[in-house]
């Protein structure tokens, strides 16, 4: 009998081993993608903040009020990736506790009861959280797409995933073909087919998040992809000092603002004048939508201005961001801690 017992309890110490390291091992992974996502969408969260106050101050100081409402959009729209992720926070949390207990006890002597115990209860949490850690990363990731569609094949080196339209349709841009442009023309062509503004803007019903470092040419290919849930039917797209660009689509386009330069604008601020930094801007609606009378429901504001102290380039170029480098997470007074 005694053999038997040592023999038993020789096969029970294996196999609290081997759960240990294999929930170590889903956990390690499971968290990593977590910290990896989390970690770009603050990134890209905090770019499209800064992104929409600066559009929110050149608008102001250009007189465009649509397009300073795209800024403040943006602002409120980031909060979905630099903070989103924290809906997982405490299944994350736990699951770190746990592993760093097995971690502790891995390779220890589990014929020592207390150490066996320690064991399967840092197995257990971490069985029990890794679930929810990945569906935390899952959905960070998610969003991440919808302001960067380009993500997976520019940041993780992947394939895009083929049921995701924008990312798709992004991807001859990604590799570098030669890709036929959609045919968008500005949005003051609606009323007047002559006039050809030095910059425009327009404001409307957005459709999902903005997005950012898509350049010109990447906005628009995003926006003739976006078909669900709602119909991209034009875009309005910002190059700005200082910040990154940002493109925001709209269901339905309603107030367009247009701008003739050169002149800068100057408004009158506590008695002295405020330059504007060089910004380009420019709407673009779907020219097959206006061939068969689409039209903005809003207001044509035609301005004798330039938008920005002076124009600047319209960015057409994909911006190719990097994989964060694994670090811990600060936000306000939480810190989440990367894995060891």
């Amino acid at each position: 009998m005694k053999g038997k017992s040592s023999i038993y309890e020789m096969h029970l110490c294996d196999d609290i081993a081997e759960d240990l390291a294999s929930a170590m091992s889903a956990a390690k992974d499971a968290m990593d993608y977590y910290m990896e996502t989390a970690l770009l969408a603050k990134e890209l969260g905090d770019k499209m903040t800064a992104s929409g106050q600066a559009l929110q101050t050149v608008a102001g100081l250009s007189g465009a009020p649509g397009a300073a409402d795209n800024g403040q959009k943006a602002m409120a729209a980031s909060k979905s990736l630099t903070q989103g992720f924290l809906g997982e926070r405490e299944a994350y949390e736990t699951c770190l506790a746990a592993y760093k207990l097995g971690k502790e006890y891995e390779g220890t002597d589990f014929t020592d009861s207390g150490n066996a115990i320690a064991a399967e209860h840092a197995t257990k949490d971490m069985k029990k959280t890794v679930g929810a850690v990945v569906s935390g990363a899952t959905a960070t990731h998610d969003e991440i797409i919808k302001t960067y569609p380009a993500v997976d094949q520019v940041v993780f080196g992947d394939e895009p995933d083929g049921g995701d339209a924008a990312a798709m349709k992004l991807k001859p841009l990604v590799d570098g073909e030669e890709l036929k442009e959609p045919d968008f023309r500005v949005a003051s062509y609606a009323f007047d087919t002559t006039y050809e503004p030095a910059q425009s803007s327009c404001s409307g019903v957005s459709t999902g998040l903005p997005m950012m470092g898509l350049g010109k040419t990447g906005c628009e290919l995003a926006c003739e992809a976006t078909v669900y849930p709602d119909v991209c039917v034009g875009y309005s797209f910002y190059t700005l000092t200082g910040a990154d660009d940002i493109c925001f689509m709209f269901a339905d386009v309603q107030t367009v603002e247009t701008f003739t330069g050169p002149e800068p604008s100057l408004i009158q601020k506590s008695g002295k004048k405020a330059d504007a930094d060089p910004a380009g801007a420019f709407c673009g609606i779907k020219m097959s939508l206006m061939a068969t009378g689409y039209k903005p429901k809003g207001e044509w504001k035609k301005t004798s201005r330039d938008f920005g102290g002076g124009s600047m380039a319209i960015k057409t170029d994909l911006t190719e961001y990097a994989a964060p480098a694994m670090a811990d997470l600060t936000l306000g007074a939480v810190t989440l801690e990367k894995a060891p």
